[in-house]
């Protein structure tokens, strides 16, 4: 059985509502560029937290002992990612230029598939470990924010020169 989960936030909000069927399920918040955040899906919780310039990962936590529970490894030349959980490995990978769509992934084929922009969306998702759907909205927020400090540091550079 498929399951399908909305997400809204404000503009210059850091923190995503989740929802199904209209109800609230959990959130997921963070700081602007920042480097950790933390979520909850069905009454689970979970955190994440980033390290590394060049290299980044992100350690997941569990949110009731902090023990480290997955990682997630962003490739720094394109916009996707590995997620190893236990001893599973799944790939996160945008599915078109304009950024709107999403999957994770393993050898098996899709687990969730995404849709949507920074402000709200949908991912629906086979019967897959929860901790995913949090993952791929934690992921595509932090690609969106590397776009846009790009954005922000070369439309300068293209005015001046």
């Amino acid at each position: 059985m498929n399951t399908v989960l909305n997400w809204k936030k404000g503009v210059f909000s850091c923190n995503y509502k989740l929802m199904e069927s209209g109800k609230a399920i959990g959130f997921l918040k963070g700081k602007s560029f920042g480097q950790s955040a933390e979520g909850e899906v069905f009454g689970n919780r979970y955190g994440f937290n980033t390290y590394g310039v060049f290299r980044k990962e992100t350690e997941i936590l569990d949110g009731k002992d902090g023990a480290v529970i997955g990682k997630v490894k962003f490739d720094c030349w394109m916009p996707k990612a590995k997620i190893e959980l236990g001893d599973k490995t799944y790939f996160w990978k945008f599915k078109n230029i304009w950024e709107t769509r999403w999957e994770i992934y393993d050898e098996a084929g899709t687990q969730i598939s995404f849709c949507g922009h920074s402000m709200k969306g949908k991912a629906v998702s086979a019967d897959t470990e929860e901790v995913l759907n949090l993952a791929g909205l934690f992921i595509s927020n932090f690609y969106w924010e590397m776009s846009g400090i790009f954005i922000a540091v070369i439309t300068p550079t293209i005015f001046i020169f």
